[in-house]
């Protein structure tokens, strides 16, 4: 069995004894512990190594009470945190709860079944809360990620972008002819296909890039590390070959059908074609239309370098 590591964050010599004495060397859960003295220290030893799970106490030489609970969930929040503090009232507990925190111990209760039983339930709460967000951020449909996820991670990338001066791009995706796809053959066949193109982008991406349906026939994608004209072009002409061609369908005649897609895609660089997650949207959305009413099949349009890009690349074929 692997042993599981827990991150403590303690400054207390004594406290840090006791915890270590309560898990290291129990035969049955296998831990190994690591402690930081500091919140600083701790973030530093998450650059490192990951954890399974972060014990912290709430008073530290550089944080007291719970603010060092929101700043450790700033750079920890895909993990389960146990609050183990001297404050013994009910409140500080409910309230380390509601700021995210899996479990709330006070050193007068803490004994090692009691925080043998913490460490369980918090690792399976945690995993719970993760799936039941997981399930709402996730289309139905495709499976892909959502429209309320992809807000959210637009806004994580725009304030890491600002922060960093980090670059990346955005493709607005558009089915072409969709509507008459539904009308000919009906919904069912139209779920077929856009479960299809969902796959196909989920599938052939690169692992950093973020695809999502937007809604309807329009799927997005976060591709970081481009801030290039020409990265943005190759990105566009990558996802376009990907989505189009035939796909295999069963009608609700039972027959298989092969229908043709393509799709109209907008691109748009962080920074350079907006700085905030509407301009960015805009510009990239705009960019897919003009592409969808100025061209045929594959077309790339944001600026007029990138239309002489889809008919240059046309003359090619």
């Amino acid at each position: 069995m692997n042993d599981q590591l827990i991150y403590l964050l303690e400054d207390s010599k004594d406290d840090v004894y006791l915890v270590k004495s309560m898990l290291v060397g129990n035969f049955k859960s296998h831990f190994k512990m690591s402690n930081y003295e500091s919140v600083s220290d701790l973030e530093a030893g998450m650059k490192s190594m990951l954890p399974d799970l972060l014990i912290i106490d709430l008073n530290l030489p550089d944080s007291v009470g719970l603010e060092t609970l929101v700043k450790v969930k700033k750079f920890a929040k895909d993990f389960p945190i146990i609050v183990l503090t001297g404050y013994d009232d009910e409140v500080t507990g409910e309230r380390a709860i509601q700021l995210g925190a899996q479990d709330y111990i006070p050193k007068s209760d803490l004994h090692k079944s009691l925080l043998l039983r913490s460490i369980r339930f918090s690792k399976e709460r945690f995993a719970l809360m993760k799936s039941l967000e997981e399930n709402v951020f996730r289309d139905a449909l495709t499976l892909l990620n959502n429209r309320e996820s992809f807000n959210v991670k637009l806004e994580e990338m725009i304030n890491e972008g600002t922060r960093y001066e980090k670059s990346f791009a955005l493709l607005f995706i558009d089915l072409d002819n969709f509507k008459q796809i539904n009308d000919e053959y009906g919904h069912l066949v139209g779920d077929q296909i856009l479960k299809s193109v969902g796959s196909r982008l989920n599938v052939f991406n690169r692992g950093s890039d973020y695809v999502a349906r937007y809604g309807g026939d329009e799927f997005v994608l976060l591709a970081p590390n481009i801030s290039e004209l020409t990265q943005l072009r190759q990105l566009a002409k990558i996802k376009f070959d990907v989505i189009s061609g035939a796909y295999a369908v069963e009608t609700s005649q039972q027959a298989v059908k092969n229908i043709i897609v393509e799709a109209s895609i907008g691109g748009a660089i962080f920074d350079t074609h907006g700085k905030s997650a509407n301009e960015l949207l805009k510009s990239a959305d705009e960019a897919m239309y003009k592409a969808k009413t100025q061209q045929t099949g594959i077309a790339i349009a944001d600026t007029p370098v990138l239309r002489e890009f889809v008919n240059s690349s046309k003359a090619q074929e």
